[in-house]
């Protein structure tokens, strides 16, 4: 979805999961987290953007600048349904690369990345409200709670349409 709205919008698309799973940059996460965090700063400061990806210490900085949050909170039966297609999808891809990854991942499938999924709309949507509280980004957030939702959204837009608020 966020490759249909970064063409529909003619906006430059970065993949936080490219660079947080990229272990050959100075800016890997796991490494160096003051990089990390340099690094969400220098992609806002870009003029216009999309970012895709959920990591919450990114949120501040990424609302601050946002003119729309999209957030994505589908049932869980569809999240979980998701995982696991992509999963079987690339299950023999070599390596197991999906678009917006390094070119070393392999894609994995644990407890705690399916933790994460089952308990999203629980664990990841009052955090989201909380910082877009604290920033004075809540009118920004849009919810799409099922995909036609969001298709029917990206519908509406041309590339020369700001977001609707």
């Amino acid at each position: 979805m966020s490759q249909k709205l970064a063409e529909r919008l003619s906006l430059p698309l970065e993949h936080l999961d490219m660079y947080y799973h990229d272990t050959t940059a100075p800016y890997a996460h796991n490494d160096n987290r003051e990089a990390w965090l340099t690094k969400i700063e220098s992609l806002v400061r870009e003029p216009s953007w999309i970012i895709e990806g959920n990591y919450k210490s990114t949120f501040p900085k990424r609302f601050e600048r946002a003119d729309a949050i999209l957030f994505l909170d589908f049932s869980r039966r569809l999240r979980m349904y998701r995982v696991l297609k992509r999963r079987w999808k690339f299950r023999r891809s070599s390596p197991y690369k999906r678009a917006g990854m390094p070119d070393d991942w392999e894609e994995k499938l644990g407890w705690d990345f399916l933790s994460i999924v089952w308990n999203y709309r629980k664990q990841q949507y009052p955090v989201i409200e909380r910082i877009a509280d604290e920033t004075g980004s809540r009118h920004k957030v849009l919810r799409f709670t099922n995909p036609r939702q969001l298709e029917l959204f990206l519908d509406k837009l041309d590339d020369s349409a700001a977001l609707p608020l």
